[in-house]
């Protein structure tokens, strides 16, 4: 659901604005601006709650090798990855 920023639909960046406002947290609407809230961080580093960017998408780390993540069908888990529909992979974020 492309523009969804409610429970009633999310997209991407929509989800995460949404998680993160909920931590009284305000992130860019964008999933390609989401990247300028924080800094970069390598995988290896990774923390619940960083970020993972690619050119229009974004999804959420969440531990255990895993991300949360919607485009437009219900909110999934799924594995950590740094690949995405033929995306540019922008990085990991952690939102600061």
């Amino acid at each position: 659901m492309w523009g969804g920023t409610s429970t009633g639909g999310f997209d991407c960046s929509g989800f995460t604005q949404w998680a993160y406002r909920q931590a009284g947290v305000e992130l860019p609407r964008l999933a390609q601006d989401q990247d300028t809230a924080g800094r970069q961080v390598s995988q290896d580093d990774l923390q619940p709650g960083d970020l993972a960017v690619w050119s229009g998408h974004v999804a959420m780390y969440i531990g255990n090798g895993q991300l949360i993540e919607t485009g437009g069908a219900p909110v999934s888990v799924t594995q950590l990855r740094t690949t995405n529909a033929g995306q540019n992979f922008e990085g990991f974020y952690r939102v600061t």
